[in-house]
């Protein structure tokens, strides 16, 4: 079957190479992609780009499109680097024929920031990021979902960086705008309140994310309840009954168990580790039940609670969780 496939492939790449238009080319190139054949659909980008050119000019906005389409699939290869120019002579393209509200400016934009954070160049993604806010604002209007999730992005780009007060406000914006149009009580306003909570934590405002936390994690734990239908649903389509409940475990660990120890986070910075404690075992069991105590996150996990003991003067109870983890990570 495999054989067959290539032989596909490789009569896809005959007929694009022997075709004088682009647009073929260009969707025969999107159909090796999409088999994950990347370095073959990457030749025939580079003859759509050729073919453009050559017969509307270099400075087309159609020009700009297809190499747009041929940057996309640079960092699949490592080579983000690469498509960093390719997304700048397809900018200045646009620019110069639309302006630089030109719409079509934000797909290009788009690509930049993926390439740049790929070079660890997080700080350059900033501008375009505000760029792109500012266009999607004019295209769909300031309280769209486009719009959350280009502020989502902004921001965590600006907590990367270290700056959590300037993430801070554009998170509140996230939240009112999901809690608008997917409802309060859904997934994705519980993972706004998470994260304008570490931002809120990261600012030295442990009290002001404590009720962001409980609510996001009330949110997730009603989210994530094997008798919740919708979650029954999402169940029957990832895996069969034997492999189900592995999978609400993992995610109740990864999901809830984040959430319960950011909660704990908070409740330590504010002198209240007594509070913490029964979050940190809770984290901790969901943890050992998904991937056992021998993973490293297993590990992590009894120290961050040794350090909550040793911070309630329990120094005998946290040198033997410390032993414990060591013990762990040695095996």
């Amino acid at each position: 079957m495999g054989q067959g496939h290539g032989m596909d492939a490789d009569s896809t790449v005959r007929q694009a190479m022997q075709s004088d238009d682009p647009a073929v080319v260009d969707a025969l190139a999107a159909e090796l992609a999409g088999q994950g054949r990347v370095a073959e659909a990457e030749l025939l980008l580079r003859r759509a780009v050729s073919l453009t050119e050559s017969a509307l000019g270099p400075a087309h906005p159609f020009v700009a499109r297809r190499l747009t389409t041929l940057a996309q699939v640079l960092p699949a290869t490592g080579r983000a680097g690469e498509a960093e120019p390719l997304l700048r002579r397809a900018l200045a393209i646009i620019e110069a024929s639309g302006g630089p509200d030109d719409p079509r400016a934000a797909d290009v934009l788009r690509g930049l920031v993926v390439s740049l954070r790929a070079l660890d160049r997080s700080e350059e993604s900033v501008p375009l990021l505000r760029r792109i806010l500012a266009i999607t604002e004019a295209v769909d209007g300031p309280g769209h979902a486009n719009v959350a999730n280009v502020l989502g992005l902004l921001a965590k780009t600006l907590q990367e960086l270290g700056r959590p007060a300037e993430a801070e406000p554009l998170q509140r914006r996230v939240l009112a705008i999901l809690e608008a149009t997917v409802g309060p009580e859904d997934f994705q306003v519980a993972e706004a309140l998470q994260r304008l909570g570490r931002s809120l934590q990261a600012m030295g405002l442990a009290e002001e994310a404590e009720p962001l936390l409980r609510r996001g994690l009330a949110i997730l734990e009603a989210t994530l309840n094997s008798d919740n239908p919708e979650f029954g649903r999402v169940l029957d389509q990832l895996a069969d009954e034997g492999h189900r409940q592995k999978i609400v475990a993992l995610m109740q660990a990864t999901l809830i168990g984040t959430f319960l120890e950011d909660l704990a986070a908070s409740l330590e910075a504010q002198g209240r580790p007594g509070e913490a404690e029964p979050l940190r075992r809770r984290a901790l069991a969901l943890v050992e039940a998904s991937v056992g105590p021998e993973h490293q996150e297993g590990t992590a996990c009894l120290n961050r609670l040794a350090d909550n003991l040793h911070a309630q003067g329990r120094a005998g109870e946290a040198e033997a969780l410390r032993k414990a983890a060591g013990d762990v990570h040695r095996e």
